[in-house]
């Protein structure tokens, strides 16, 4: 036995989804977060490998050194432009 009772009349149609376009600028965004992770982890690598050749006592550590640590300041100002884009694109 059922308490419910049957609805009375008919239902209203529902209303069309209205169409979801994403921002280009979000979508560029997204595609360029994973590229940028593995950038900062091949930099990573980088560092590791200028310190392990510090200890070794290569003469060239330095030079290793010295381009992780340039690289890995250009793509924080990369990082940070994104973060820039993204938040220009929710204000306008």
């Amino acid at each position: 036995m059922s308490r419910t009772t049957p609805a009375s009349g008919k239902r209203k149609p529902a209303r069309a989804a209205a169409k979801y376009e994403p921002d280009p600028i979000f979508e560029i965004v997204k595609r360029m977060h994973l590229p940028q992770i593995e950038a900062a982890g091949l930099l990573d690598a980088l560092v590791l490998m200028g310190h392990g050749m510090t200890e070794l006592g290569r003469d060239d550590a330095g030079a290793v050194l010295t381009l992780a640590q340039a690289a890995r300041e250009r793509l924080h100002l990369i990082d940070e432009g994104c973060i820039d884009l993204v938040q220009a694109a929710r204000r306008g």
